[in-house]
């Protein structure tokens, strides 16, 4: 079919549509065949023609001989179904779904207006175009001596680590074992002894609880909250030897009393069992000068000590807000720094070793990001030091023949 026909073509009733393309006899002699439902006449003057005549009439003749095309309704409809698609490309024409077979009869699924997804959830649902990967969360997680500086000492190894950890989970049900306010009031015993001692709120209960894996020591805001030594047991409670105490000294400086300080250095130069105390210096703050009196009071009575830095998660992710890579990079350069001080100062002079350890620790009670700092190093520490630590085969470096001067270049003449 070939022109282009109007619009008014789409008509189910149009009949002038189809009159051309029909034969003059079976126009006359056949309306049926015409598509027309019936004939209608026009009364003129003088002559009464049919519709059909008229269009034939008008018609080009056409040899006798060969006949017209003869096209169906349905061929028609379509093909004007078609044109008139070409020429509206936007409009939404209905378009005829094909039969589905008899043996599959299948209920169309109709979907709630709630599965209906809005033009947002349509947007979001589209694949999106790759972008860069998300950066991943590992720098986070911090080596287990990241934290710690050894200069006279090796760093614990990850099987001491956990012999530590284990340690303390064997904790009795009840571990406080003593409270004493005075040196002379102390409960005598053979088990080895530590003590955690430092400034009012540096954190020493919070630390123990954390140590112990339960609240065993009373946390406050206000300073001034400890008021006497307070002892608890860790390990076999049935063999002394294998089993450690370890005390909660009250703070000093803010909040503290000087009673309380007469009664910590009689402990600390008197008591026989203790094997190590174990100095806290906020990570945050630093040294102050009462910490300085006290490290000048360790190394005159030879005591042995060692640092430890609390609150380290203060100074490396504050306000509990996770840092980017460089953010942390640089924290953990202050933080060496501050290790640096504190190393000067616990040893000014490295050839003497008036009961300092070569070693400090850095921790915090908290876990930032679902990972424990320092915990694990520092009861490996309180281990060593009663020698309760998992004891490791160190390789030595194989003997080598040892090979003289003149051996090699000859006596001289």
């Amino acid at each position: 079919m070939t022109g282009s026909l109007p619009m008014r073509c789409l008509r189910s009733g149009s009949r002038s549509v189809f009159g051309r393309y029909v034969a003059q006899s079976e126009a006359t002699s056949n309306a049926a065949t015409l598509g027309v439902r019936g004939l209608r006449t026009r009364r003129r003057v003088g002559k009464t023609t049919t519709n059909a005549e008229e269009v034939v009439a008008d018609s080009p003749k056409t040899p006798p001989d060969v006949g017209p095309e003869v096209i169906s309704w349905d061929e028609i409809a379509a093909k004007i179904e078609a044109l008139a698609t070409q020429r509206l490309p936007n409009s939404q024409s209905k378009k005829t779904k094909p039969p589905k077979p008899a043996g599959n009869k299948q209920k169309p699924s109709v979907s709630s207006p709630a599965e209906k997804s809005s033009p947002k959830q349509a947007a979001t649902s589209q694949p999106q175009q790759a972008g860069p990967p998300p950066k991943s969360r590992d720098y986070l997680k911090l080596p287990s001596n990241s934290l710690s500086e050894h200069w006279d000492t090796l760093p614990p190894s990850q099987e001491q680590l956990v012999h530590a950890e284990k340690f303390f989970r064997q904790r009795p049900p009840r571990p406080f074992v003593w409270s004493a306010p005075k040196f002379h009031s102390m409960a005598f015993g053979s088990s080895p002894e530590v003590c955690f001692l430092g400034r009012s709120n540096v954190g020493k209960s919070s630390l123990l609880n954390s140590l112990f894996g339960g609240n065993i020591a009373n946390v406050s805001s206000k300073p001034g909250r400890t008021k006497m030594m307070n002892a608890f047991n860790v390990g076999d409670n049935t063999d002394p030897l294998k089993n450690l105490v370890v005390l909660d000294m009250p703070g000093y400086g803010k909040g503290g009393h000087a009673d309380w300080g007469k009664e910590v250095l009689k402990y600390l130069g008197k008591r026989k069992e203790l094997k190590r105390a174990f100095m806290l210096v906020d990570a945050e703050v630093g040294l102050k000068k009462t910490d300085e009196q006290l490290l000048a009071i360790f190394r005159k009575e030879e005591i042995p000590h060692q640092i430890v830095l609390s609150k380290v998660d203060k100074l490396l992710f504050p306000k509990n807000r996770k840092p980017s890579e460089g953010a942390l990079e640089s924290r953990m350069q202050v933080l060496k720094r501050v290790m640096e001080t504190t190393r000067r100062t616990t040893q000014p002079n490295p050839e003497d070793m008036s009961g300092a350890l070569g070693e400090i620790i850095g921790c915090c009670s908290e876990r930032p990001f679902g990972q424990v700092l320092g915990i694990n190093e520092v009861r490996h520490a309180m281990l060593q030091a009663a020698g309760l630590e998992k004891k490791m085969d160190r390789k030595l470096i194989a003997e080598t023949e040892i090979v003289s001067h003149d051996d090699i270049f000859g006596k001289d003449p």
